[in-house]
């Protein structure tokens, strides 16, 4: 499955830094639907939840198309 992921970073009051990721399939979402979809995902308490209140930069967000191999 080809697919958009969107990365935005994170960052917590005592240092930590990561990101969370959004996944979306390219055969439904072009770039700007997923781009969208992220950042307004990214605010609900659920995304807000899972990173532990750490704060998400949406400014640096990162989205890549990956084509999924074969194992």
């Amino acid at each position: 499955m080809t697919r958009w992921e969107v990365r935005i970073p994170t960052f917590a009051p005592d240092g930590t830094r990561g990101f969370q990721m959004f996944v979306y399939s390219l055969s439904h979402h072009n770039e700007a639907l997923a781009r969208s979809r992220a950042l307004a995902e990214v605010t609900s308490d659920t995304a807000v939840r899972h990173r532990r209140g750490a704060t998400a930069d949406t400014t640096a967000l990162d989205i890549t198309l990956r084509q999924a191999s074969l194992i």
